[in-house]
Parts: structure tokens; C-alpha cells; sequence
């Protein structure tokens, strides 16, 4: 939003821009507060320089992924060495409302929000699998102008850039599929998914006559 309201040209990079959180709870404490050494447990640890490797972290959020940007603290004491800021042992430190507000699960190697980890724990109680979820997150987290045709295999077969929800943008590779499949000897499209039935089944049995055979 913000980025969309500055003065600029016409180029869209800015709609390109990623979400980042920016962690820097010591920015809203007092300033005589500080965190006790996790390493050595006797020097105080302060404010210190931006995390470098790696800048931030990368979290999935449920239909796309954002970014955690955050400083490092560093020990005061003999020992001098730091951590991030969003180090569990230092998040225990902070005020419980402080702390709470920190939006994901680190692992060692990703993270997920915590709203999105809440809804992944109460469906797989009912039933969900963790390999459903899987499926989901892929799915959400398409680009929604990418239009994308898999197969019953779950291979791309067609990709195509599409500036509005119309179907003629999507007509001629459709098409070509068609052809493709006729002239390598394979068998004919026999079924077709969409989330949009009603709507598209007119367009869909034109461009693929061989979905109407024995129906």
C-alpha cells in the first residue's frame, strides 16, 4: 500500500515488493531494559547489528509467504557473543503481551504463522492428513494470473500468463494440448476439473469436444 502511494512511474515492481515483519521488541521496551546473556548467564545483552546469514526468514503464511527482518543482541560481557532477537531464550525474556506478538514457529530451516499453524493443528485432529496440507499449500500459493493445467500425474502441461479471468486467454493453448496429444498417438482428454462448472462446462466441451463422448 504504501509502496503504490509514493510518486513513481508506471513500472509495476513495486506490486513485486514482499511482505517483511520487522522484529525489534527493544524498540518498545524502556531503554534501561535488557536481555540476560543465554550464553554465559551474566552479562547483559543489548541491541546489536541486523542479522546477516541469513538477512531474514522466510515464513509460510496460507496463501503466500512473507518475511522476518530482526536485529541481534549482543553480550556486554567477556564472552561477546550474539544471537537474534527472535531466539527463543530471548523471547522468554520479554513481557508476555510483547512476546506474543511475534507471528511464527522458527525451525531451523523454515517457519509458518501461527494462525496458519493453529488451522493445520485443528484439522489434522479431524481427519486432515499432513500430505493433504501439503496439496493445499500448493495450490494456494499459485500466482493467481498463472493459469496452470496439470495432468492426472500432477505434471505442468500448460502455463500461461492471464490478465483477466476470461477464457480466451486461455483458448489457443487449450487448443493446442488438444492437437499435441492427437498427433503424438496418446489418448484424448476424457476429463476435466474446475472449480467453476456452470460457468466454463460451454467453453470446455468446445475447445474439447471429447469431453462430450458417452455422456
Amino acid at each position: 500500500w504504501f509502496a503504490l502511494e509514493k510518486d513513481q512511474s508506471d513500472s509495476p515492481e513495486a506490486l513485486y515488493y514482499p511482505r517483511v515483519f520487522v522484529w525489534v521488541p527493544s524498540k518498545l521496551l524502556p531503554n534501561d531494559f535488557s536481555f540476560t546473556c543465554i550464553f554465559c548467564g551474566k552479562g547483559e545483552m543489548r541491541e546489536s547489528d541486523w542479522n546477516s546469514n541469513p538477512n531474514a526468514r522466510r515464513v509460510v503464511d496460507l496463501d503466500s509467504c512473507y518475511y522476518i527482518l530482526s536485529k541481534r543482541v549482543k553480550c556486554r560481557n567477556s564472552c561477546h557473543k550474539s544471537c537474534t532477537m527472535y531466539h527463543d531464550k530471548i523471547l522468554q525474556q520479554l513481557p508476555p503481551g510483547l512476546r506474543n506478538q511475534f507471528p511464527a514457529f522458527l525451525t531451523h530451516r523454515s517457519g509458518i504463522d501461527k494462525n496458519v499453524m493453529t488451522l493445520v493443528r485443528s484439522t489434522i485432529a479431524h481427519g486432515l492428513t499432513p500430505n493433504l496440507w501439503e496439496h493445499i499449500f500448493r495450490e494456494l500459493h499459485v500466482f493467481g494470473s498463472l493459469w496452470t493445467l496439470i495432468n492426472q500425474f500432477e505434471q505442468i502441461r500448460q502455463m500461461i500468463l492471464t490478465p483477466t479471468r476470461h477464457l480466451h486467454h486461455v483458448e489457443g493453448p487449450l487448443c493446442s494440448v488438444v492437437k499435441s496429444l492427437h498427433e503424438y498417438g496418446h489418448a484424448p482428454i476424457s476429463l476435466l476439473w474446475t472449480d467453476n462448472v456452470r460457468a466454463d462446462r460451454q467453453f470446455v466441451e468446445r475447445v474439447i469436444p471429447t469431453l462430450r463422448v458417452n455422456v
